[in-house]
C-alpha cells in the first residue's frame, strides 16, 4: 500500500541528492553556481514594482507616450557582489532545500518504523505527526526567512526608493506544503487511533443482560 509513496521518497532523494552533488561541484569547477555561490555576477527575479525595470526587455523599443508597460517580473544583477548580497541570494533558497532534506530524513525514518512495527503503532503516528509539522511550519519558516533575505538583497542592490510593501510582494506562501503537512499531521491521528482503539465500554458499564 505505500510502496508508491515510498518509491516518491526514494526518487525525491536521488533528484536531491544529484542536484547538490552537480552543484557543488559546478562551484569548486568554477564553471556554474548555487543560489548565487560561486557566481562573479548574482542575480534576483522580483515582481513587477518592486525595483525599476528600465527599457522593455528583449531589444524592443520604447513604448509610444500613451502606451502602459506591465512586466510581471524584473531581474536585479550586481556585477560586484559584496559578501553581505552573496549571503542574502544564497538564503532566498537554501531554507527550502534545508526543509526538504528534513522532510525526507523524518520519511525515510517513518517507512522503517512501519517496516519494524506495523502501520497503525504509536511509533509511526509519532513519526507522521512530526513529519506533517515540519512540512507544514518549517514550509512557512523558510518561506519567512527567504523572503527577508530577498527584501534584504533588493534594498541592497536598488538606489531608487522601492514599494512600502516590498516584503509583502515577495512573499510566496506555501500552501500545497501546508496543506500536505496537515494531511500528514491528520493521518498521524488517524493512526494514534488505530493503535490505541477506544474500548466501546468501561468495565463498570457493561449493560446489564436478562
Amino acid at each position: 500500500m505505500l510502496d508508491p509513496v515510498r518509491g516518491l521518497v526514494r526518487m525525491a532523494w536521488v533528484l536531491v541528492g544529484a542536484g547538490l552533488a552537480v552543484g557543488a561541484a559546478a562551484v569548486v569547477d568554477g564553471r556554474g553556481s548555487v543560489f548565487g555561490l560561486g557566481a562573479e555576477v548574482i542575480c534576483l527575479d522580483v515582481p513587477a514594482g518592486v525595483a525599476p525595470t528600465g527599457s522593455l526587455p528583449g531589444g524592443w523599443p520604447p513604448a509610444a507616450d500613451p502606451v502602459t508597460v506591465t512586466a510581471k517580473t524584473a531581474v536585479l544583477c550586481t556585477a560586484d557582489p559584496t559578501t553581505g548580497e552573496y549571503l542574502l541570494r544564497a538564503f532566498t533558497g537554501i531554507p527550502t532545500v534545508l526543509v526538504l532534506i528534513t522532510a525526507l530524513v523524518l520519511a525515510v525514518g517513518a517507512f522503517r518504523a512501519v517496516d519494524r512495527v506495523g502501520l497503525f503503532t504509536e511509533a509511526v503516528a509519532v513519526r507522521l505527526t512530526r513529519l506533517g509539522w515540519v512540512v507544514a511550519v518549517g514550509s512557512l519558516l523558510a518561506a519567512l526567512a527567504e523572503t527577508s533575505a530577498a527584501s534584504g538583497f533588493v534594498h541592497s542592490v536598488v538606489l531608487e526608493p522601492v514599494t512600502s510593501a516590498l516584503w509583502f510582494d515577495l512573499v510566496t506562501v506555501p500552501v500545497v506544503a501546508v496543506v500536505l503537512g496537515a494531511v500528514l499531521i491528520a493521518f498521524g491521528r488517524v493512526v494514534r487511533t488505530a493503535a490505541h482503539p477506544p474500548e466501546a465500554f468501561a468495565p463498570d458499564e457493561v449493560p446489564a443482560t436478562t
